[in-house]
């Protein structure tokens, strides 16, 4: 839920902010993470492979699969304006959960959220290789045609992986 500003769990939760200036990197893909954040107040861009993927406000967590799934970082996330986030240490995470259903319900809102989007793009993007499978076949097309759909093809079949290596291995 956005909008929250009280921040993760209760009255006494002590949280630790953070300010990042407008395109700081918050974390990178590809690296270790030992903390989710929340975000306070601003906006971050959240990219893998340069690809842009969402935009991320007040209310919104990131960085929790690195805590949940102890994967590296899925994603980059950079400030895209500056940005007030409170960090949550593995310990601290595991604290919240327990003391705090909430919390652990409002995570599970913004994950199934993020889940069904990208199901979604991926539905989207295998009709569209189905089409362009079909179109392929076509026999009165000159070779320019066909190489064109082919290279539509291929970047297709790209970005759904991409995709698949961005959703959670179990």
């Amino acid at each position: 839920m956005r909008g929250d500003t009280q921040g993760p769990g209760s009255r006494s939760y002590v949280p630790r902010a953070v300010v990042f200036q407008a395109r700081n990197v918050i974390i990178r893909e590809g690296e270790a993470g030992a903390e989710a954040y929340y975000i306070v107040r601003g906006e971050a861009e959240v990219t893998k492979g340069g690809q842009r993927l969402a935009t991320l406000k007040g209310g919104d967590y990131f960085g929790e699969m690195g805590l949940l799934l102890n994967r590296l970082r899925s994603a980059t996330v950079t400030a895209l304006t500056p940005l007030v986030v409170e960090v949550i240490s593995q310990d601290r995470f595991e604290e919240l959960l327990q003391r705090h259903p909430a919390v652990g319900r409002q995570l599970l809102v913004q994950l199934s959220a993020r889940l069904a989007r990208i199901s979604e793009r991926l539905a989207k993007e295998q009709d569209a290789l189905g089409i362009l499978n079909q179109i392929s076949l076509c026999e009165n097309c000159t070779p320019q045609v066909q190489d064109v759909l082919r290279t539509l093809m291929s970047e297709l079949q790209e970005s759904s992986a991409e995709l698949d290596d961005w959703l959670p291995k179990r």
